[in-house]
Parts: C-alpha cells; sequence; structure tokens
C-alpha cells in the first residue's frame, strides 16, 4: 500500500513540476507576446495587472471541461501524432521532430504545426540546461490527451499491401540464413583462410571468392536478378545446372558476409594477430551459450559497429525490441526506422518494459532538479545488473548525445538496415508506406532450427576423410568438430574434410588424436576408418617432432607436483621434466600474481587490463512479446462534420459583428487556426494587423514582409517559378537585405541545414512570413 502512496506522490510531484515549468516558460516571453496571448484568451486586460494572477487565469481557463472537450475536438490527425511524438520522444528539440518526420513533413510544415500548436496552448517550449530549447506537452491538458497517445499513431501498420512471398513465415532468401552450422562453416573458413580483410576494412577478392565458392553463390550475370523459387546452385559435385545472379545480388551477397565477418570481429570473436584474424574458440564456447536468437542479435549489434561491450548488449536489447514490436502483418521500411528512432530516443518506452535506459518519463522532467529516482523496468533491471557484474558503470548520454539520427560515428549503419541485411528482416512484399508510396514490406524471419537437437547421429564420414555434417547440431556442439576440419561445401547437409593442416590447428591448441578420436566416434554409430586412424597418429607424430614453444617457463624445486595446486594447475600448458612447467600466463604481471597466490615468496601488484569482451561477457536478452502494442486501434479525432458545424457557427458570429475587414480577416485567421474555442474570444480589440504575405509584382509588400520577419526573428519562404539550384521553395531565418544592380537581396540562414543563402525579393512570385513561436527560445 505505501508503495502504491509513493509512485502517486512521485507522478502528483512530477506533475506540479510540468506546471512550474509551462508557468515559467510564459513569463520569460516578450511582453508583447505574453499580453497578445492574454488578449486572445482572456479578453481585455484591465490596469492595474499583474503576470503571474493572469498565468493564474489562464490556466483556470484551460482547466474548464468545456474548454478541454473543445480542444480535443478540433485536433487533427496531424495534430495527434506530433503531440504523440513529443510524448513519446519525451520532450525532443525540433531538430528531432524534423527527423522523425522527415518523410511526412517538410520543414516548413512541422514548423508551422508547431507553432499552431503552441498558440493553442496545447504545447510549449522551454529552454534545457545544456542551453538546447525542448518541446513539452501542457501539463494542463495532459490528462485529457491521453486518450490519444498510442504507438500506433506514429508506426501505422500498412495499408495496400501486396506479398510476393508465398511463405511468410520463412520468405525465400538466397543467402544462408545466420544458423548454428553457417556460424559453424565460418568459424572454419576463418581458420583456414585468416588474411580476409584489406587494410582499409573492405574483403580481399580472394576472400570474396572463397565465401562465395562455399555457400554457393550464383555467378555473375547482366541479365534479370536472381529469382525467388526454382533457383540452382552450381554445384560441380551434384551436377546441378549453374544458378545465374545479377551483380546486385552478389554485391548483398559480399555485403552480407563483410557484416557478419565485422560483427564477429566487433564481438572479439574474431581477433588480429600477425597472420590475420584467428577465431578466440574459448570466447566462441562462450558465444555457443546463448540462444541462436540471442547469437543472431549480438551479431546485428555488433554489425552496426564497434562499441563497448555495454553499448552493444544495450544496442542488442534495441535490436529485440525492433523485432518484438512487429506486428505479424509486418512493417514497411521507412516504418522500421521510425521505430528504431523511437526506441533509441524514447524514455517513454520505460513505461512499457522497454526502454534502453533507466529514467522514466515522469521522473525525468529536463530541466527540473531533485525529481525522486524512477522505478526501473525488468529490462532496465537486468541491464544494470550486467553492468554491475562486470563493475563497468555505464554513464548516462547527455540530452544533446541522446539527440542523434538512427546512425553515429561510431554506428556505421542503422539496426534496421544490420537486420535486413543479415535477413534478420526480410522483404515479403511491398505496401503503402510513411509518404504514401509503395515501399517493401518486411517481417521478422524464423531462422531458428526446427530440427531436435540430438547427441549422436549428425554426422557422416567416408573413407576419404570427408565430414558430412546434417542439420540438428547446437553452434556449442559443432564448435569442437569444426575445429580440425577444413570447410569445402555449406548447405543444408554441409560438407567438410579432415586433413592434415586442419588437424595441425587443433594440435597446436593442445589437443591429441586420442581427443578428436573420441570426438568423432560420439557422433557416429559405426567404427572410424583405419586408414583416418593411422593419419592422425602419423600428423601428429610429424607435428610433435619438433616443437618451439614461448611462454614462461616454471622451475620448482623438491619435485613438488604441481599438477595438483589448484592454483597453478590451471595455467600449465605442458610439462616438459619432473620440475620444469610450460606455463600459459598472459604477461609478468599475472605471472607474479599468480605465483604469489600459491604460497610462493613471488608477488605482483598490478593486472592486465581484460579484453573487451572475455568469457561470461554475454548475458541472455529477454524477448519481450509486444506485437499488440503495434495492433491497438488508432485514438480517433472528432468527426469532420462537427468541427464544420463548430466553424460556421463561429464565422456567423463573426460576420454578424460587422467589424473591419482587416480585423475580420485575423479574426477569421484564428478560427481556422483553431485558436478562439469560444464565442467570447471574438474580440476585435484584440486584433493587432499584420501582413503575412506578398505577392508578385508588389515589390514594397514583399519588402515590408521581409523587413517584418527580420525584426521580429521570424521565418520567411520564398517561392519562384523556375528553380533555382533545382529548388523552387527557400525556406529560413533572414538575416538582412541587400541591394545590388536594380534588385533587392535577402541573406537567409536557410533551413534545415543552417546554410547562408542569398536570395533575389524581386524574382520571387511569393513571401511569406511564417508567423512566429510565441514561446520564444
Amino acid at each position: 500500500m505505501s508503495s502504491s502512496r509513493d509512485e502517486k506522490k512521485t507522478m502528483l510531484s512530477s506533475h506540479a513540476q510540468n506546471v512550474l515549468l509551462w508557468r515559467n516558460a510564459l513569463t520569460k516571453l516578450p511582453d508583447n507576446h505574453f499580453f497578445e496571448l492574454m488578449r486572445i484568451y482572456l479578453g481585455e486586460i484591465k490596469t492595474p495587472y499583474n503576470k503571474q494572477n493572469l498565468i493564474e487565469n489562464l490556466g483556470a481557463f484551460l482547466h474548464k471541461p468545456e474548454i478541454q472537450q473543445r480542444i480535443v475536438s478540433l485536433l487533427s490527425v496531424e495534430d495527434i501524432q506530433i503531440i504523440n511524438a513529443i510524448h513519446y520522444l519525451t520532450a525532443p528539440s525540433q531538430n528531432v521532430l524534423s527527423r522523425f518526420f522527415a518523410k511526412t513533413l517538410s520543414f516548413a510544415e512541422l514548423y508551422e504545426a508547431l507553432m499552431n500548436l503552441e498558440e493553442r496552448l496545447i504545447i510549449f517550449r522551454y529552454t534545457h540546461d545544456d542551453g538546447s530549447v525542448l518541446f513539452k506537452i501542457n501539463p494542463i491538458l495532459e490528462q485529457v490527451l491521453t486518450q490519444f497517445f498510442s504507438l500506433r499513431t506514429l508506426i501505422p501498420q500498412p495499408q495496400d499491401s501486396t506479398l510476393t512471398q508465398r511463405n511468410t513465415v520463412m520468405p525465400h532468401r538466397p543467402l544462408p540464413a545466420i544458423s548454428p552450422q553457417f556460424l559453424a562453416t565460418i568459424f572454419a573458413f576463418v581458420q583456414q583462410y585468416p588474411n580476409i580483410f584489406r587494410q582499409d576494412g573492405s574483403l580481399k577478392k580472394r576472400s570474396i571468392q572463397g565465401l562465395f565458392q562455399l555457400f554457393s553463390v550464383p555467378e555473375e550475370t547482366d541479365s534479370a536478378p536472381l529469382k525467388t523459387e526454382d533457383s540452382a546452385y552450381n554445384n560441380s559435385e551434384t551436377g546441378n545446372p549453374v544458378s545465374k545472379a545479377s551483380t546486385s545480388e552478389r554485391e548483398k551477397a559480399e555485403k552480407f558476409f563483410h557484416n557478419v565477418l565485422t560483427a564477429l570481429k566487433n564481438l572479439s570473436l574474431l581477433k588480429t594477430t600477425k597472420k590475420g584474424l584467428v577465431p578466440d574458440y574459448d570466447l566462441w564456447m562462450e558465444f555457443a551459450k546463448l540462444s541462436e536468437e540471442n547469437q543472431q542479435l549480438y551479431l546485428a549489434a555488433a554489425a552496426c559497429g564497434w562499441e563497448t561491450k555495454n553499448q552493444l548488449k544495450k544496442r542488442a536489447f534495441q535490436a529485440s525490441q525492433l523485432l518484438s514490436l512487429c506486428p505479424s502483418s509486418g512493417l514497411t521500411e521507412d516504418a522500421f526506422y521510425r521505430l528504431e528512432f523511437l526506441i533509441k530516443n524514447s524514455d517513454a518506452f520505460e513505461t512499457l518494459g522497454l526502454a534502453t535506459t533507466a529514467r522514466s518519463p515522469l521522473q525525468r522532467a529536463p530541466g527540473i532538479p531533485g525529481g525522486a529516482p524512477a522505478r526501473q523496468s525488468r529490462l532496465s533491471q537486468l541491464i544494470n545488473q550486467a553492468q554491475k557484474r562486470e563493475n563497468t558503470p555505464e554513464t548516462e548520454p547527455s540530452k544533446t548525445e541522446k539527440e542523434t539520427s538512427i546512425t553515429s560515428e561510431a554506428q556505421a549503419i542503422s539496426l534496421v538496415e544490420s537486420l535486413i541485411d543479415l535477413g534478420l528482416l526480410c522483404a515479403i512484399g511491398t505496401a503503402k508506406g510513411l509518404s504514401h508510396t509503395q515501399e517493401l514490406l518486411y517481417t521478422p524471419t524464423l531462422t531458428l532450427s526446427d530440427f531436435h537437437h540430438q547427441s549422436a547421429g549428425h554426422i557422416t564420414l567416408d573413407t576419404a576423410f570427408r565430414v558430412t555434417i546434417l542439420p540438428g547440431l547446437t553452434l556449442k556442439q559443432l564448435l569442437p568438430l569444426v575445429r580440425f576440419m577444413a570447410p569445402i561445401q555449406f548447405d543444408t547437409a554441409s560438407t567438410f574434410e579432415i586433413t592434415k593442416n586442419s588437424c595441425i590447428w587443433a594440435f597446436e591448441a593442445g589437443l591429441e588424436p586420442h581427443s578428436l578420436i573420441s570426438l568423432l566416434e560420439s557422433y557416429l554409430s559405426y567404427p572410424l576408418p583405419q586408414n583416418l586412424l593411422v593419419s592422425l597418429e602419423d600428423w601428429f607424430q610429424t607435428y610433435s617432432a619438433v616443437t618451439l614453444y614461448r611462454g614462461y617457463v616454471l622451475h620448482v624445486k623438491n619435485n613438488r607436483r604441481m599438477e595438483e595446486n589448484p592454483l597453478l594447475s590451471p595455467y600449465i600448458f605442458k610439462k616438459l621434466a619432473d620440475t620444469i612447467y610450460l606455463m600459459n600466463f598472459e604477461d609478468d604481471n599475472q605471472a607474479e600474481e599468480i605465483i604469489a597466490q600459491s604460497g610462493y615468496e613471488n608477488s605482483g601488484t598490478v593486472k592486465r587490463p581484460s579484453e573487451a569482451f572475455s568469457p561470461g561477457s554475454f548475458y541472455d536478452i529477454p524477448r519481450i512479446r509486444t506485437q499488440d502494442l503495434l495492433s491497438e486501434a488508432i485514438p480517433s479525432t472528432a468527426p469532420a462534420d462537427e468541427q464544420k458545424i463548430f466553424f460556421h457557427i463561429m464565422e456567423e458570429k463573426l460576420y454578424a459583428m460587422h467589424v473591419p475587414k482587416q480585423q475580420e480577416e485575423v479574426l477569421l485567421s484564428r478560427i481556422h487556426r483553431k485558436i478562439l474555442l469560444t464565442e467570447k474570444q471574438l474580440q476585435p480589440n484584440s486584433v493587432k494587423p499584420e501582413v503575412l504575405e506578398a505577392f508578385g509584382m508588389d515589390f514594397l509588400g514583399k519588402v515590408h514582409v521581409t523587413e517584418t520577419a527580420i525584426a521580429t526573428e521570424t521565418m520567411l519562404e520564398l517561392k519562384y517559378s523556375a528553380p533555382r539550384d533545382g529548388k523552387e521553395v527557400f525556406l529560413g531565418l533572414p538575416l538582412a537585405m541587400e541591394k545590388y544592380q536594380g534588385d533587392t537581396f535577402v541573406v537567409l540562414l536557410s533551413e534545415p541545414d543552417k546554410q547562408r543563402i542569398t536570395c533575389s525579393l524581386n524574382q520571387a512570385t511569393s513571401v511569406r512570413r511564417l508567423r512566429g513561436a510565441i514561446f520564444k527560445e
């Protein structure tokens, strides 16, 4: 009970803080804006006046149920989308909103929509402690607006979809799925060909050819792209006909393998040595303990670019949420990008159990100090527990750092692009997207193995030492096998070969023939070929005839049995003689410390820092089933007829007042901008005449509009009949006017790219001043 009271108290406290923030934003308004706002909503202001009392009166006006109901009834679909974006992105800047709505609203359209919501008092802007200007929903109206909060308004389900895949559960994909057998084959390939990358990070031509041959990527052709059905790969052994692929398909294949290998490298599963990349077997075995789904999520996260292990885990959580939130009907590519943007930038996902940070949207309140600590979701608790286990606390990004695009400098590609490239999102058709054009429709791909995992009967071995591995083994079962095999052909049943060189890799890791024989026998239902047994012994004798060691040699007096020392025995690489051991220490510091802990006189003081990823640093990622969040009904606006009736009544009242034409036009504009909510607000004396737009030959009018825009620091939009630099419309903040050779030019700081440009007023077909913000920065 007390916990419930504490939560309620925290919420009330947060609401009160937001009300104070809204009032503070009003008090900082320039006097002309402040009094214009008060006259619009409260009527004529009597003197003497008190600003705080006026703000109290405005708050009381907005608290009236009939006023709140009128505000709600006048909301448009676009209004609701912007309100939801501000709610879920938790106090975003205009720059963040511009990127979020890039596919549906131009900068000018979004700018005017935000200005309109501000003058309707639905949202307000304030300055954060770091100087950034952010938007929030008016806390007085937040409760009545809650009914419209829905992710579905921001991530709409596809419309007019056309499926091109017959099987939407396992869509066709010409490239291999990321499965245990695929990863084991990659492990064996890198073990055989370690020098796979160029200096610039791209794959070497020889590596590409080897991968294409191993994974049966069709030959290149300039004809039509690879068909999605009845395609046969080139296989010299089976005699299948040669399949052809377009250049773009082979480019996709190259990108796929590059991303997979880059991800493995970023996870430290492949480590750089003088010979090239070498698989870290111990870390691979730790990775293999994860579920297949979690392995795929880590790879998708790591393919985006190198990051610290905490950030990679966080990115893997985000990938999990992207897949979990996708409805069964799929999402368009743009919708997935928008969803990724939300997951990465929204504290509001905390309340849905999806957050990637540990702060609640109600507790955060940017710019307000002293908030109570937020109650963490299960997901945040898991992240924090992982961080505590590693003793590496995660630093909280600043507001500015959080406001990034989907990709950052450390992130080469977005999560959505990574999931698509790796085949974890697969195109199943087309649908009408955010911009109302046909886009590819994607759905998560079911790549998990449907085969029952058994401990035997999944490999065959012939007298030529060729091993066929049938599907069904886990990665943890496959890695010890492929450790001493060379890959020949990847397929549903993949082929490997036991060779002298492949066995030497195992011998170098400390394995002996009896270990390899025992492992093979555990998966076979018949005896091993005699010639293989003989070959293994011969190869081992050749390998061990001359052995060059490098490491720490431990000499012990009194013939002590070091193998029985629990601290030292794990580090014994080889016993060279009765009192001489070759030790597997990483460096001097570790050697001295282990010896000291074992009870000997030598001691060390400094530990060697751990690697970016060390065994035990992979943690399971919980998959939260949340598809219903995007399947809920979209909140509906008031019927269009209701709005038309209200506008008609207000217009009739206005025309009956017989006010001067200029005042009538301004009041009519306020009606259609949904600022006037009651008949009492039809006050002619609240009108300040202003010219917002000038056209064609009205040169003086265009100059006047420009001068006013410069004086009031408001945006200016210029349109031209013929394109200039590929554009017909220019938008920006006017800085100055210049006269040159019989023409007048305006210097603009263009939006959204912030470039200084010069535009002619004479040649412009129209010059329009965009209405400025009531809440000035």
